[in-house]
């Protein structure tokens, strides 16, 4: 016979061994601590989430949560799995030029647990990874976690790079939760870097005479349009040579008048 007080440990050790079984499960996975800063999620550890309340579980028991995609600018990046991992090793980095705006898309495929995408959620330099303050401002608060949506981009930048020199580094979250309550986190590492100097665009350069040209081949004002730099940089124009053309009528006259080499001739109808 065993004691009262012995079968009792007995449960409650057996109780325990269950519970810790169970928080291995990836359908069964407790919550991460509401005190888990940024820095300590940065460290490597891995959180997944609860399963829905209404206790659906994944068709597929490996399954871990929506695998997400991430796009951006010379970028295309497909996470090989879902799960909610705050570690380095899902950082994806891309380069940012200084004072420019960005913006990025993401996606998520859900159907390895044979259910959908609910919503996405996202925030930039978040210092507190769980924190659930709202946003007081969607287009300005972006250190706090945007409203549950079906939208799939965000706009960041323009972003400084610090002077003295500091981390220029930024850190963009896309939260992704699907039909049954399963979560993957999406990280882009972004590094602000300095922009090059790129040249004016002049495919849809125009000139266009400011008054008509004058009856002795003297120069008339040309205004020249359609110029743009894709750094937002003043264009400077300056004429720095210039063509002539004459037509083979013109040419024969010439000749016959006086003859002289064609390069010559032209020349000297080039004012």
């Amino acid at each position: 016979m065993f004691s009262v007080r012995l079968v009792r440990w007995l449960v409650y050790g057996t109780c325990i061994a269950l519970m810790g079984g169970c928080s291995n499960h990836p359908a069964r996975v407790l919550a991460p601590p509401a005190h888990a800063t940024l820095a300590a999620a940065m460290s490597g550890v891995r959180f997944n989430r609860t399963h829905d309340s209404a206790g659906q579980i994944p068709c597929n028991p490996s399954y871990v949560g929506p695998v997400l995609t991430l796009f951006g600018p010379g970028l295309e990046f497909h996470y090989p799995t879902g799960g909610y991992c705050a570690c380095p090793e899902a950082q994806v980095p891309i380069d940012v030029p200084e004072h420019q705006t960005v913006t990025f898309h993401w996606s998520a495929d859900a159907s390895g647990g044979c259910t959908d995408i609910r919503a996405y959620r996202w925030t930039l330099d978040i210092e507190d990874l769980f924190d659930q303050t709202p946003r007081i401002n969607e287009a300005t608060d972006l250190k706090h976690w945007s409203q549950w949506s079906v939208a799939s981009s965000a706009t960041v930048g323009p972003f400084t790079i610090l002077v003295p020199p500091a981390p220029n580094v930024h850190y963009l979250f896309i939260d992704a939760q699907d039909g049954i309550g399963y979560r993957s986190l999406g990280i882009l590492r972004i590094t602000v870097v300095q922009a090059a100097n790129r040249p004016p665009e002049v495919q849809s350069a125009t000139a266009e005479l400011t008054v008509d040209g004058a009856a002795n081949g003297d120069f008339s004002p040309v205004r020249i349009g359609g110029v743009t730099d894709p750094d937002g940089d003043a264009v400077t124009i300056s004429v720095t040579g210039r063509r002539c053309r004459i037509s083979l009528s013109t040419s024969m006259r010439l000749w016959k008048e006086k003859p002289q080499s064609p390069c010559t001739m032209a020349l000297s109808q080039c004012r």
